[in-house]
């Protein structure tokens, strides 16, 4: 899905009115091609820590434990400036 995206040159940040981006909406489910399609975006550019418009970043919204993980292993990554 992100390669299309980015394809037909779509903003992988684009806000819906909701104030939701797709990795976002990634972050709520709870299977396995849900945590491939956040490691999509992140390995896209997506940053880790964007934040809803309430603030909150996707390891806050991560449902699934794979993907919460995933998230704060990214994270750590980019503290050590290994990204």
């Amino acid at each position: 899905m992100v390669p299309i995206l980015q394809e037909h040159g779509l903003d992988l940040l684009d806000t819906h009115k909701d104030g939701f981006i797709g990795m976002h909406r990634a972050c709520w489910g709870g299977e396995q091609r849900h945590t491939d399609t956040v490691e999509a975006f992140l390995k896209a550019g997506v940053p880790h820590d964007y934040p809803d418009k309430s603030g909150k970043t996707p390891v806050q919204m991560a449902r699934n434990p794979k993907t919460k993980k995933l998230l704060e292993e990214w994270a750590a990554k980019a503290a050590k400036g290994e990204l």
